[in-house]
C-alpha cells in the first residue's frame, strides 16, 4: 500500500514523504510506538521502514541485515 501510493504519485525515491504518508496510517499501539521514534526515524522511510521490521517482524529484519 505505502509503496504503491508513493508510485502512484510519483514520490517513490522521496523517503521523506513516504515516511510521512506511512505515519498517517498507523493508529491506537503502533501510533504509540511511532510516536516514540526519534525523529530522524519517523522522517525517514529508509530508517522508519527498518523500525518497523525490526519492531514487528524481528526475524525478518535479522535476514535483511545479513
Amino acid at each position: 500500500m505505502i509503496r504503491n501510493a508513493a508510485f502512484d504519485r510519483e514520490k517513490y525515491n522521496d523517503g521523506r514523504w513516504i515516511a510521512a504518508f506511512a505515519s498517517s496510517l498507523f493508529v491506537d499501539e503502533a501510533l504509540r510506538w511511532h510516536s516514540s521514534l526519534p525523529y530522524g526515524v519517523r522522517s525517514d522511510w529508509t530508517l522508519l521502514e527498518e523500525a518497523i521490521l525490526g519492531h514487528y517482524d524481528p526475524q525478518l529484519a535479522e535476514s535483511w541485515s545479513q
